[in-house]
């Protein structure tokens, strides 16, 4: 039997499918920037991506994430290294796959309709109520 999806999820797993990708080379982004001798061109691709990524959430409803793409892109545009700024990223980016996880899980679950659900509720309730008197 299939999973039967509304068009908001339908968008938002065509978005998030690729996405994973995406974090994974956020991950090693942030990772490089962690060298010595990082060039300044890695934290611009890293903020490109968390912009681009956060107009996209935005637009599916997928809030959580755009925040937590918000703040790497806040932490991106910082200027100067430190051990601090990378601490930083990193614990926004576990956060952000974090909030994927979650984003994906409910994207892909079937939504149960209310009108089923509301058309069980009274019949039981009423057979309750016989069966009382």
């Amino acid at each position: 039997m299939a999973v039967k999806l509304n068009s908001k999820q339908q968008a938002q797993l065509q978005f998030l499918e690729p996405f994973g990708r995406q974090i994974v080379t956020m991950s090693s982004t942030i990772e490089q920037m962690s060298a010595p001798k990082c060039d300044e061109q890695v934290g611009r691709n890293l903020l490109r991506v968390a912009s681009s990524s956060k107009v996209q959430c935005m637009g599916l409803g997928l809030a959580r994430l755009a925040d937590n793409l918000g703040q790497l892109e806040a932490l991106a545009r910082r200027t100067g290294g430190g051990l601090q700024r990378l601490r930083s990223m990193r614990e926004v980016h576990t956060a952000l796959k974090q909030a994927y996880e979650v984003a994906f899980k409910a994207a892909s679950t079937a939504i149960v309709h209310h009108e089923e659900e509301g058309a069980a509720a009274p019949e039981e309730s009423s057979a309750a109520t016989v069966e009382g008197q």
